[in-house]
């Protein structure tokens, strides 16, 4: 028979079981409940479609970590002071610049995420200096920018072969189906070998986050920088109107380089 003393032993550890698993309950309901609002504000909705916006992730930061040194040297020349706190402020207008910007899909599907990603760094530093930097203060960014060795290794890829062309056309075919509204809806037409061939472009990203930020005095630059590509690429490109001019379309046309 069990001993008065030892049924208040049990009854109390029980209490104290009953009681951990109350509050790891509570904990876990907190946990769950953050992770879901974490989420519900990752979108939004436009005309009662939810509209999932982008991450700041782990290729927003790499974009940061690499290239936001170069453009603070590529200021070095304007009247501005580079401390810690205007870093700090810069990098916090891109990562909600990010978080406000509807997503074009993975990056896996859809490599022009990493465009733009750039975009939203170059907008961020012009809006941190009160939309006050030049057409000739971004293209001083641009030249520390060409001179990283990632961004040269990124940008020497071969773009005149079946496989790379092939590739480019599905996803110019998907950005035809797709309903991202920050997305370059594209089509690749063929040229009469495998080393020419035209991107023509009807939507630009860049241009419709240049105009939501207020940032169109500059987007041209962002435009200028597609020959310095097309250079590393080992390609000559010909284009004559952009939609960042106004025009209806953007058509690239690339041309490979004879060496």
């Amino acid at each position: 028979m069990t001993s008065p003393n030892k049924a208040i032993d049990l009854i109390q550890s029980t209490l104290m079981v009953v009681e951990g698993l109350i509050k790891f309950r509570f904990i876990l309901t907190i946990i769950l409940s953050f992770n879901i609002m974490k989420r519900m504000s990752n979108y939004s909705y436009v005309s009662g479609e939810r509209v999932i916006k982008m991450k700041y992730d782990v290729y927003a930061k790499a974009i940061w970590f690499i290239f936001s040194k170069d453009c603070s040297n590529g200021l070095a020349e304007k009247n501005i002071l580079i401390n810690r706190q205007f870093k700090h402020s810069c990098k916090n207008e891109y990562k909600n610049m990010i978080e406000n910007t509807p997503s074009i899909g993975s990056m896996k599907e859809n490599t022009m995420s990493l465009i733009l990603l750039f975009a939203c760094m170059i907008f961020s530093i012009y809006k941190t200096c009160d939309n006050d930097l030049t057409s000739n203060d971004v293209r001083n960014m641009f030249q520390k920018i060409e001179q990283n060795p990632i961004m040269i290794k990124f940008s020497k890829k071969s773009v005149f072969t079946e496989k790379w062309q092939s590739r480019r056309q599905a996803m110019a075919k998907r950005s035809l189906k797709n309903k991202f509204e920050y997305d370059w809806q594209s089509e690749l037409i063929q040229g009469t070998s495998i080393n020419e061939f035209e991107l023509r472009f009807f939507t630009c990203g860049i241009c419709k986050l240049a105009r939501r930020e207020n940032a169109n005095d500059i987007v041209k630059e962002l435009c200028r920088f597609d020959y310095w590509m097309a250079e590393k690429m080992g390609a000559t490109l010909v284009r004559n109107q952009t939609i960042a001019d106004g025009s209806p379309t953007c058509e690239f046309n690339y041309h490979k380089t004879e060496i």
